[in-house]
């Protein structure tokens, strides 16, 4: 070094050692400066060189595709997929993803997971309602009945009965069910209903003869 720079040198660390206020502040400078300068490099070169700052991925839209098929379309947009629930749609074949998390369209950083919802390959069961409890037993009630279960209201047929509309029977795939029978959800079930006009034919007494008190 030149012996005039060594010089200022030796000058300014003698400074430093001194006790006065100046070079208390002139410390609290330097030291401010350097955590600044660790602050600036640390927020703005190290960490986004470890978290893949600036690297992100457009999820793209799953739903309604095929599980098996998931895989070949995430892998070169380097994102990755679970499983994480299932469901049961009768609008998707089985296997076929009803959700995810994150939607598409959100930007994301490499190799995010994303959870899916996949249709389940059959539906839930769940148990028949009551068609024939209080409240209930016309045909109204038990489609409202039905709805409110997720079940559809099939065929309805007509039994004579002297009983306007009805519920006689509950049929499943052709076979007599009852309520608490489990079913698969969505399912589809017939109604076997009064028509209210009761029998056509029915065999006459001979009244000939008798008195018409007694007829009466």
């Amino acid at each position: 070094l030149r012996p005039e720079l060594l010089m200022n040198i030796r000058s300014f660390l003698a400074y430093l050692r001194s006790q006065t206020l100046g070079a208390l502040l002139t410390h609290a400078g330097i030291a401010l400066g350097t955590l600044l300068i660790i602050s600036i490099l640390f927020f703005y070169i190290y960490l986004p060189s470890t978290t893949n700052h600036g690297n992100q991925i457009q999820v793209p839209d799953l739903t309604g595709k095929d599980i098996f098929a998931i895989d070949m379309e995430l892998r070169p947009l380097l994102l990755r997929y679970e499983v994480a629930d299932s469901s049961y749609s009768a609008d998707l074949p089985p296997l076929t993803v009803l959700a995810q998390v994150p939607k598409a369209g959100h930007f994301v950083k490499e190799n995010r997971k994303i959870y899916l919802t996949v249709n389940r390959k059959s539906p839930p069961t769940l148990p028949l309602p009551n068609l024939f409890g209080e409240g209930a037993g016309s045909l109204e009630s038990a489609e409202a009945i039905l709805r409110s279960a997720e079940l559809a209201r099939g065929r309805v047929i007509y039994r004579r009965s002297p009983h306007h509309h009805l519920v006689l029977e509950i049929r499943y795939n052709g076979r007599i069910i009852t309520p608490g029978t489990r079913v698969p959800k969505g399912s589809s079930i017939d109604l076997v209903i009064g028509d209210g006009a009761g029998p056509r034919d029915f065999v006459l007494n001979n009244f000939v003869g008798m008195a018409y008190k007694n007829v009466l």
